[in-house]
Protein backbone atom coordinates (compact mmCIF):
# COMPACT_ATOMS: atom_id res chain seq x y z
CA UNK A 1 0.00 0.00 0.00
CA UNK A 2 1.07 3.55 -0.63
CA UNK A 3 1.39 6.28 1.98
CA UNK A 4 -2.01 7.90 1.32
CA UNK A 5 -3.78 4.54 1.49
CA UNK A 6 -2.09 3.65 4.77
CA UNK A 7 -2.97 7.06 6.22
CA UNK A 8 -6.58 6.52 5.17
CA UNK A 9 -6.64 3.05 6.73
CA UNK A 10 -5.39 4.39 10.06
CA UNK A 11 -8.02 7.15 10.04
CA UNK A 12 -10.69 4.57 9.19
CA UNK A 13 -9.66 2.41 12.14
CA UNK A 14 -10.03 5.37 14.48
CA UNK A 15 -13.49 6.05 13.05
CA UNK A 16 -14.60 2.40 13.28
CA UNK A 17 -13.44 2.20 16.88
CA UNK A 18 -15.00 5.55 17.81
CA UNK A 19 -11.56 6.93 18.70
CA UNK A 20 -10.12 10.34 18.00
CA UNK A 21 -6.79 10.40 16.17
CA UNK A 22 -5.15 11.22 19.51
CA UNK A 23 -6.75 8.13 21.08
CA UNK A 24 -5.51 6.01 18.19
CA UNK A 25 -2.01 7.43 18.65
CA UNK A 26 -2.15 6.82 22.41
CA UNK A 27 -3.19 3.21 21.86
CA UNK A 28 -0.37 2.65 19.37
CA UNK A 29 2.10 4.25 21.76
CA UNK A 30 1.03 2.07 24.68
CA UNK A 31 1.34 -1.06 22.52
CA UNK A 32 4.88 -0.03 21.53
CA UNK A 33 6.18 0.97 24.96
CA UNK A 34 6.31 -0.68 28.36
CA UNK A 35 6.24 2.58 30.30
CA UNK A 36 3.85 5.45 29.64
CA UNK A 37 5.32 8.88 30.28
CA UNK A 38 2.62 11.46 29.65
CA UNK A 39 5.04 13.91 28.01
CA UNK A 40 6.29 11.19 25.66
CA UNK A 41 2.72 10.16 24.84
CA UNK A 42 1.84 13.76 23.92
CA UNK A 43 4.95 14.03 21.72
CA UNK A 44 4.02 10.80 19.99
CA UNK A 45 0.44 12.01 19.46
CA UNK A 46 1.71 15.18 17.79
CA UNK A 47 4.14 13.27 15.58
CA UNK A 48 1.48 10.70 14.72
CA UNK A 49 -0.98 13.38 13.63
CA UNK A 50 1.72 14.89 11.43
CA UNK A 51 2.51 11.48 9.96
CA UNK A 52 -1.13 11.15 8.87
CA UNK A 53 -1.05 14.43 6.96
CA UNK A 54 2.38 14.41 5.32
CA UNK A 55 2.89 12.78 1.95
CA UNK A 56 6.56 12.27 2.86
CA UNK A 57 5.81 9.89 5.73
CA UNK A 58 7.50 6.57 5.08
CA UNK A 59 5.01 3.84 4.28
CA UNK A 60 7.04 1.41 6.40
CA UNK A 61 6.32 3.48 9.48
CA UNK A 62 2.60 3.63 8.71
CA UNK A 63 2.54 -0.11 8.00
CA UNK A 64 4.15 -0.70 11.37
CA UNK A 65 1.45 1.42 13.07
CA UNK A 66 -1.25 -0.50 11.20
CA UNK A 67 0.24 -3.82 12.25
CA UNK A 68 0.56 -2.69 15.87
CA UNK A 69 -3.02 -1.45 16.14
CA UNK A 70 -4.36 -4.58 14.42
CA UNK A 71 -3.13 -6.57 17.43
CA UNK A 72 -4.73 -4.21 19.98
CA UNK A 73 -7.21 -6.10 22.17
CA UNK A 74 -10.04 -3.62 21.56
CA UNK A 75 -9.63 -3.82 17.79
CA UNK A 76 -9.58 -7.61 17.90
CA UNK A 77 -12.60 -7.66 20.21
CA UNK A 78 -14.62 -5.50 17.80
CA UNK A 79 -13.65 -7.77 14.90
CA UNK A 80 -12.36 -4.85 12.85
CA UNK A 81 -10.88 -6.33 9.69
CA UNK A 82 -7.62 -4.72 8.68
CA UNK A 83 -5.78 -5.15 5.39
CA UNK A 84 -2.58 -6.44 6.93
CA UNK A 85 -0.83 -9.55 5.72
CA UNK A 86 1.08 -11.25 8.50
CA UNK A 87 3.82 -13.65 7.62
CA UNK A 88 3.36 -17.09 9.14
CA UNK A 89 6.85 -18.34 8.38
CA UNK A 90 5.34 -21.52 6.95
CA UNK A 91 5.51 -20.51 3.30
CA UNK A 92 8.72 -19.94 1.40
CA UNK A 93 9.81 -16.35 0.74
CA UNK A 94 8.46 -16.34 -2.82
CA UNK A 95 5.01 -17.51 -1.69
CA UNK A 96 5.00 -14.97 1.16
CA UNK A 97 5.63 -12.16 -1.33
CA UNK A 98 2.85 -13.47 -3.58
CA UNK A 99 0.42 -13.53 -0.63
CA UNK A 100 1.39 -9.99 0.29
CA UNK A 101 0.73 -8.79 -3.29
CA UNK A 102 -2.65 -10.54 -3.30
CA UNK A 103 -3.55 -8.89 0.01
CA UNK A 104 -2.56 -5.46 -1.33
CA UNK A 105 -4.53 -6.06 -4.53
CA UNK A 106 -7.68 -6.97 -2.59
CA UNK A 107 -7.28 -3.88 -0.41
CA UNK A 108 -6.98 -1.63 -3.48
CA UNK A 109 -10.06 -3.16 -5.07
CA UNK A 110 -12.10 -2.55 -1.90
CA UNK A 111 -11.14 1.13 -1.63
Amino acid sequence: METKELQKQLRNIAAKMGWSINELARNIYTEMNDFDCEDEVRKFEQNFIKSLSRSTTKKEKLSEYLDIISRHHAVERHSVILPVYRSTGILNKESEMAMKRISESITKSLN
